[in-house]
C-alpha cells in the first residue's frame, strides 16, 4: 500500500475509536458503569495497536510525506506515546486523555497532509502566467501553440500538462466515470507513487478550445459539468483540494467570468491566448 492508503486507514481507525469512546462515555453518563471491563479489554489493546501502526507509518513513509507531517508524528510519540501506551486504562480520566490526544493528532496530521493549497494554487497560477508570457515572448512557443489550437483540445491539454509539469504540477482531467485521467497519454492515472515522486502537486484541470467568444459560456458550462464528475478520493499531501481549473484556449484574449465557489470548491477559469494582441491594442 502507498502512504495515502495507509494514512486513510489509520485516520479511519482513530475515528472509529472516537466513535466507540463516545458510546462508552454515554453509557457511563447513564450510570451503567463498565461492567464488561471495556476500558481494559477494548481500549487498551486498541491503543497499543494504534501506537504500533503510527510508528510503522513513520518508518515506512517518512521520506515521502511532508517534513511537517513527520514532525507532527514525532511530537505525538514523544509527548503522548507513554500516555496512550500505558496499561493503566481503568481510570476514566486516563481514557479521556488518551482519546483526546489521538483526536488532536489525527486533526493535526490531516492538516499537515492536506493544507498546502495556498502554495499549490500560487504555483499553478504562476505556471499559467509563464505559459501565456512564453507564447508572447517566444515565437517557437507561439507557433507550437498555434498548431495545437488548430489541432484541438486533446493536443492543447497534452501540451499544457507538459508545461505545468515543468513547474512541478501534475495536471489531470476526469473521465466519464469520475476517475483521474492522464492528459498526455489519455489513460487512467494509476501510478500515483510515481506522480508523487515527480511532482509537488496534483491539479484537476479541464482544457477547452474556444474559437468564438459566443461559445465561451457554453464551453465553460460543459467544462464545469466535466470536473464535477470527479469522484476519486483526494490524495492528502499532494493534491490541490479546493480549486479546479477550467483553462480556455483561444486565439485572442477573451473576457473571462470571475471565479465561482460552490461546496468548498473554487472553479477558476483561466485563459491562454495563442495569438494575443498586445494589451494596448486589445483596449482599442
Amino acid at each position: 500500500m502507498n502512504w495515502r492508503s495507509d494514512w486513510l486507514a489509520l485516520h479511519d481507525r482513530i475515528a472509529g475509536i472516537e466513535q466507540a469512546f463516545n458510546i462508552f462515555i454515554h453509557g457511563l453518563s447513564l450510570k451503567t458503569g463498565d461492567p464488561y471491563n471495556i476500558g481494559r479489554k477494548v481500549f487498551r489493546p486498541e491503543f497499543t495497536a494504534l501506537l504500533a501502526t503510527i510508528r510503522e507509518f513513520r518508518v515506512a513513509h517518512a521520506t515521502v510525506v511532508p517534513s511537517n507531517a513527520v514532525a507532527t508524528i514525532d511530537r505525538f510519540l514523544s509527548t503522548h506515546g507513554s500516555l496512550v501506551g500505558s496499561n493503566d486504562l481503568d481510570n476514566t480520566g486516563h481514557l479521556v486523555a488518551s482519546v483526546t490526544a489521538l483526536t488532536a493528532f489525527r486533526t493535526e496530521l490531516t492538516f499537515q497532509l492536506t493544507n498546502r493549497d495556498a502554495s499549490r494554487l500560487r504555483a499553478t497560477e504562476r505556471a499559467l502566467q509563464h505559459l501565456q508570457r512564453s507564447i508572447v515572448a517566444d515565437r517557437t512557443v507561439r507557433d507550437r501553440w498555434t498548431d495545437a489550437f488548430d489541432q484541438g483540445e486533446t493536443t492543447c491539454e497534452a501540451l499544457g500538462a507538459t508545461h505545468l509539469l515543468g513547474h512541478g504540477i501534475w495536471a489531470f482531467k476526469v473521465s466519464a466515470s469520475g476517475e483521474r485521467t492522464d492528459l498526455v497519454y489519455n489513460e487512467p492515472l494509476s501510478d500515483l507513487d510515481g506522480v508523487a515522486m515527480a511532482s509537488d502537486s496534483l491539479v484537476l484541470t479541464e482544457w477547452k478550445v474556444v474559437r468564438s467568444a459566443l461559445d465561451l459560456q457554453t464551453k465553460i458550462d460543459a467544462a464545469t459539468r466535466q470536473v464535477d464528475r470527479y469522484s476519486a478520493g483526494v490524495l492528502a499531501g499532494l493534491e490541490l483540494v479546493n480549486s479546479r481549473f477550467i483553462i480556455v484556449v483561444s486565439s485572442d484574449r477573451l473576457q473571462l467570468p470571475p471565479d465561482v465557489s460552490r461546496n468548498a470548491v473554487t472553479y477558476r477559469v483561466r485563459g491562454i491566448a495563442v495569438a494575443p494582441a498586445s494589451p494596448s491594442k486589445a483596449r482599442h
